[in-house]
């Protein structure tokens, strides 16, 4: 019989993201695999109905505790322009515009005391990262980690025959 794993999944926050990496633990769960899933506080209570460990990453100064998963996200957007029609060139400028990377990047380097407590609690053989950039803790440790990626392909894919990955295009070849 294979060993049974403790893997942790760590998703950005994204109802997509997050989406993504359940029916990846569900699969891996049913194998008997134990799962524990590092979320933001948007997602508390969420992840544990599907059987799944849940640790919750609560930002000290947030004002979002008692928001729905995604909706931060779906505010930013709004706010943004970037849903209001506009053509895959403005689009491309509201995005290099917007401090998207450097907001992920602040929100890792809060959390990775957190996330350092939590792999110090359970120990996992195995993490599963699904961000646009990977924490420290995760990437830098002696375990194995796998890069899954439920955002645009074209963020991943450079070829001078699709659209620049912000362009608003999908981008399905």
């Amino acid at each position: 019989m294979a060993k049974k794993l403790t893997i942790l999944v760590a998703p950005m926050e994204g109802v997509g993201h997050v989406n993504a990496c359940i029916g990846l633990a569900e699969v891996l769960q049913s194998r008997g695999h134990r799962i524990v899933f590092v979320a933001d506080q948007s997602f508390t209570g969420k992840l544990s109905s599907y059987g799944f460990t849940e640790e919750i990453l609560v930002s000290e100064e947030s004002d979002q505790k008692d928001e729905k998963p995604g909706e931060n996200g779906a505010k930013q957007l709004l706010q943004s322009g970037l849903l209001s029609g506009v053509s895959s060139y403005e689009s491309m400028k509201i995005m290099s515009s917007i401090p998207f990377f450097e907001t992920i990047i602040d929100k890792m380097r809060a959390n990775e005391p957190k996330l350092k407590a939590i792999i110090g609690k359970y120990n996992p053989d195995l993490y599963i990262i699904d961000d646009f950039a990977g924490s420290p803790t995760l990437i830098h440790s002696n375990k194995p980690w796998v890069f899954l990626f439920s955002g645009n392909p074209l963020f991943v894919l450079k070829d001078d025959r699709t659209p620049p990955s912000c362009s608003g295009q999908l981008g399905f070849i």
